[in-house]
């Protein structure tokens, strides 16, 4: 587990996804959908794509997990909403470093966002389309000491 030097921006899908079946909820599965909507972020300058549904609650990052730092501690999106499930995420929830919660697009003014790859990088978030976020390095600091911790490599 290590720390990204730079902090990213993200960016919205460009319309609400409803689901994405048959792959919501299944380990490592990206489907193609998900794969475009990467590709699509990163022409516009951003490390990934922030989806979610018709009704403004965040189902995932298209490629990674989305991570929110909030006063109860680091929460994700919940995987039976669409959160794409990878061995790293799944056992940090197990072992209750991260919370599956709902979590609403408006939320991300005042809280730390991060992503955690599938291969335990952290990223701190800087900028949501042109929103520019607080930067937690505590937070991220945080959730690399849990991903060492969770993988049982020394720090």
């Amino acid at each position: 587990a290590r720390l990204a030097a730079e902090p990213c921006r993200l960016v919205l899908a460009s319309s609400p996804s409803v689901s994405f079946p048959p792959f919501a909820g299944l380990p490592l599965a990206v489907s193609a959908e998900r794969a475009t909507l990467g590709r699509t972020a990163r022409k516009r300058g951003a490390a990934d794509v922030v989806l979610y549904d018709a009704g403004g609650l965040v189902l995932d990052l298209a490629a990674n997990t989305l991570i929110l730092q909030r006063p109860e501690g680091l929460c994700t999106p919940a995987a039976h909403r669409g959160a794409v499930r990878t061995p790293l995420r799944d056992r940090l929830v197990t072992q209750g470093v991260l919370t599956e919660v709902p979590i609403d697009l408006g939320v991300q003014d005042d809280c730390v966002l991060l992503i955690l790859t599938r291969w335990g990088t952290v990223v701190p978030v800087d900028i949501i389309e042109d929103r520019t976020l607080p930067v937690g390095s505590l937070a991220a600091q945080r959730l690399v000491a849990a991903v060492r911790e969770a993988l049982g490599s020394p720090s």
